[in-house]
């Protein structure tokens, strides 16, 4: 009887977990996406070339690639609720002062301080994440928690939309600071990082923190890079994220220049981005499970999102539905590689007490990638045409494809 009691508390709480952290990371798409939506009219209002508003997303996915690096092995050494909170009630103050300010270098500043402070969420909310399920619960919570991403553009986009349709763009940022701002006071209460704070087991297979802290020290985060070969994985991860996220900041964009269309209609047809790319990160699950391989899994949708892109380079500017439909598979396809490469791949090293700073090193490569979206993109778009950028995208993701079958032949060879 008493074991009864124990499960149903234990699977209240990692329900509980899970819902808390599932909601810090949606949330904070809030405070960072919102930018997509809302460049259109920040465009216009203050007279920004494209290059200069792509500086805006390139220097906040540098600060996030970067910070991702540092972030992810300082989460492993510190409580991820402190960590957390700190992170998302800064980032609604950098929010709220980026509304109230006009001038591109301020901006600019703010936005990179911000890409480097939502950079402390993503490997400390795996870490909190691995010391909750096991094992054989793992691959379903990765899932899951990877779902946070596009349920966070969706909220974002759609209410984000609405406020800028009835208010300006400022709204697009003061709204989200109130609701991060209050949502961290939330997370600081309500959140356990360990079973033990309250009575619990961990996972079976999940050393105590004490000897993780040992463990840890028997391994660097750069001798297990390498004798992983997860460099290759690493480019990988640089080559979707850059094409992942060019789509989701320049696409708000590519409608409104290609289409002529007004801020409701953007917003409208941008919503099928996110809405669709939710089928690659549920899918990822299934497809991996067909291809018993996270890295034969990852080609897959690298060769699907080429695939799209081909599409979409021979039916450029011909239909807006059409158009809309392959950029939301492309994406989709990313996400799901995305899934993969940054959530099953870093909970294999859950023992060596190293998910965070893997997550860290994974991440840190795609907004590398994710980086050169945003300048690249908006001076190719200044200088020349939409067929350009697309034909870049496609070359990235056949460089994705090789790296991903030099990793998997590099780990057979070494099997």
């Amino acid at each position: 009887m008493k074991e009864v009691v124990y499960l149903d508390r234990l699977s209240y709480w990692q329900k509980k977990i899970f819902i808390i952290s599932w909601f810090a990371y949606a949330l904070a798409y809030l405070g960072r996406a919102n930018l997509a939506i809302a460049l259109p009219k920040m465009i216009n209002t203050l007279n920004l070339s494209k290059t200069n508003a792509g500086l805006i997303g390139s220097f906040f996915f540098w600060a996030y690639a970067i910070g991702q690096l540092v972030n992810g092995y300082i989460g492993d050494k510190v409580n991820s609720r402190y960590f957390v909170f700190c992170s998302l009630l800064i980032s609604a103050l950098i929010n709220l002062l980026v509304g109230f300010t006009s001038n591109l270098v301020f901006i600019i500043i703010l936005w990179t301080l911000n890409g480097f402070t939502l950079s402390m969420l993503w490997g400390p909310l795996i870490k909190t994440l691995s010391h909750w399920f096991s094992k054989e619960k793992r691959d379903s919570v990765a899932v899951k928690i990877a779902t946070s991403i596009t349920g966070g553009y969706l909220l974002t986009w759609g209410f984000i939309g609405w406020i800028i349709g009835i208010t300006s763009w400022r709204w697009a940022f003061w709204s989200p600071a109130i609701i991060l701002g209050t949502y961290s006071f939330i997370w600081f209460y309500k959140i356990k990082p360990y079973p033990e704070q309250i009575g619990l087991k961990g996972p079976e297979d999940v050393f105590n923190k004490d000897n993780l802290s040992k463990q840890n020290n028997l391994i660097s985060t750069k001798n297990l890079i390498l004798s992983e070969k997860l460099i290759f994985v690493a480019l990988t991860c640089m080559s979707q994220g850059l094409i992942r996220e060019g789509i989701i900041l320049w696409g708000p964009t590519f409608l409104y220049t290609t289409f002529k269309l007004n801020q409701k209609s953007i917003v409208l047809f941008s919503l099928f981005i996110p809405f669709i790319s939710l089928m690659g990160i549920i899918g990822s699950g299934y497809i991996n499970k067909l291809f018993k391989s996270e890295k034969l899994s990852i080609i897959f949708f690298l060769g699907s999102g080429a695939a799209f892109l081909i599409i979409l380079l021979l039916t450029l500017g011909i239909n807006i539905y059409i158009n809309v439909i392959l950029l939301s598979f492309t994406v989709a396809a990313m996400y799901g590689a995305n899934t993969l490469l940054l959530t099953l791949i870093p909970l294999k090293y859950t023992k060596q007490n190293m998910v965070s700073s893997i997550a860290g090193f994974l991440d840190f490569n795609s907004y590398l990638g994710a980086a050169f979206s945003g300048v690249l993109i908006g001076y190719i778009i200044d200088i020349s045409r939409w067929s350009i950028v697309i034909i870049i995208w496609l070359i990235v993701a056949i460089f994705g494809i090789i790296s991903t079958s030099i990793s998997l032949n590099s780990k057979n060879n070494s099997q």
